[in-house]
């Protein structure tokens, strides 16, 4: 699955104008969200992290930078494979409604 990295790249808003384009996009992002996918990020750090702590007696003196781009890398990750697919896939389920969410 492609990463969308800007908000012209969503197919699902590629006719939409920007200030409304991002308006929908978090509505969006906000609707879709369900305890299954609040989980499945929060999910991946706790999993990483228990990693990264197994494995600190084979690092010298762990770096603090390295625990932040472990969460930041994860939280790329869970954004990448959780949260935008379940945002795209409620743009297209509610598609017929963009018109009440967004007046002419």
């Amino acid at each position: 699955m492609a990463y969308c990295w800007q908000l012209k790249d969503i197919p699902e808003l590629r006719d939409v104008r920007d200030p409304r384009g991002r308006r929908l996009w978090r509505e969006a992002v906000t609707r879709s969200t369900t305890p299954r996918h609040m989980l499945g990020p929060m999910a991946l750090v706790f999993v990483a992290v228990l990693l990264l702590d197994s494995v600190r007696a084979l690092l010298l003196p762990t770096i603090p930078s390295l625990w932040v781009a472990v969460v930041a890398v994860v939280g790329f990750v869970s954004d990448a494979w959780i949260r935008q697919p379940a945002t795209r896939r409620w743009l297209r389920e509610h598609a017929h409604e963009l018109d009440r969410y967004m007046p002419a």
